[in-house]
């Protein structure tokens, strides 16, 4: 069977993240569609059940295409009696908590700017501009989709072709920058086209550096492991990031009496993210970079020069 050439190993794998993302402007296009349908008041009154209710058959989905999943070569070749007698929780606690802790904060610098674009800015049209919740949820939904389909390759492909703590230092390194002035445009005009514009940009960097720091995840983690490590990092950053951004966004709103106020929020967690990145240049990779294992590929070693 034929393998994808090194190359492009990321680029395929940013198909993960842009079904997740794509999931999240599903969800909030639902939200949209929901309050068109029934009307604000009723929206706010029962309506806002309905896509709460909509998630119970698509769990059972999710859970039969889950169990249906095979794992990967890499997997399939540790020996069974291996797994069978590893303690891999213990074994990530033990042996790689300095992994541990990066891809958590990792994660959590990832989230922190992630769901204030996925969770807060709709709500923050509506207050700021008198937005209604169907059509900021909406409007949420198309820059989310677009940010997931144009970000989420480009991830990928500036990964593979100039590494991937490169490409995430400096993405998260632009959101810091940006952070503020996208949120003082979004709250200075009603233009609905350059809040789109401003608002897409942020996501689209922040798919960019998804995508590479998901690929950090997994390269700092040795195969047998690997599954247990990036998952127990990954989630413990995903509840501080992307569980209490919600929280954080709104104490911070109340606490400064300004709506842009949780662009700070995203500058502290870009910061905290360029920090992992660069700790984790002390950690052994276990996969190297695309671009490191094309050049091993092409270029013929020393012993093979001599030869010919």
């Amino acid at each position: 069977m034929h393998r994808p050439r090194p190359r492009h190993t990321v680029l395929l794998s940013s198909l993960t993240p842009a079904g997740s993302s794509l999931g999240f402007a599903l969800a909030t296009g639902v939200v949209g569609i929901t309050a068109f349908s029934v009307g604000q008041e009723a929206m706010v009154a029962w309506g806002w059940r309905i896509p709460f209710l909509l998630c119970l058959p698509l769990t059972l989905i999710c859970l039969v295409v889950r169990l249906g999943l095979e794992d990967s070569p890499e997997f399939r070749r540790v020996s069974p009696q291996a797994a069978a007698q590893r303690r891999p929780v213990r074994e990530v606690l033990s042996g790689h908590r300095g992994a541990l802790v990066v891809v958590t904060v990792l994660a959590f610098a990832l989230n922190a700017v992630g769901y204030i674009g996925l969770t807060y800015v709709s709500g923050f049209l509506q207050k700021t501009h008198g937005f209604s919740t169907g059509f900021a949820s909406t409007f949420s939904a198309v820059v989310i989709a677009i940010s997931c389909v144009i970000g989420m390759p480009l991830g990928g492909i500036l990964t593979d072709r100039f590494g991937r703590r490169p490409v995430c230092i400096i993405s998260t390194a632009v959101i810091a920058v940006l952070a503020l002035p996208t949120f003082l445009l979004m709250g200075s005009t009603s233009n609905v086209l350059l809040i789109g514009v401003a608002y897409t940009a942020i996501m689209i960097l922040n798919a960019v550096q998804t995508v590479s720091g998901f690929s950090l995840y997994t390269s700092i983690f040795p195969t047998r492991v690997r599954y247990t490590g990036t998952a127990m990092g990954h989630n413990l950053g995903l509840i501080i990031g992307g569980g209490f951004t919600p929280y954080i966004t709104a104490q911070l709103v109340l606490w400064t009496g300004s709506a842009v106020s949780p662009a700070y929020w995203m500058i502290a967690g870009s910061i905290l993210g360029i920090l992992a990145v660069l700790a984790s240049s002390r950690i052994t990779d276990s996969i190297p970079d695309s671009m490191a294992a094309t050049t091993a590929v092409t270029e013929p070693s020393p012993t093979a020069r001599e030869a010919v």
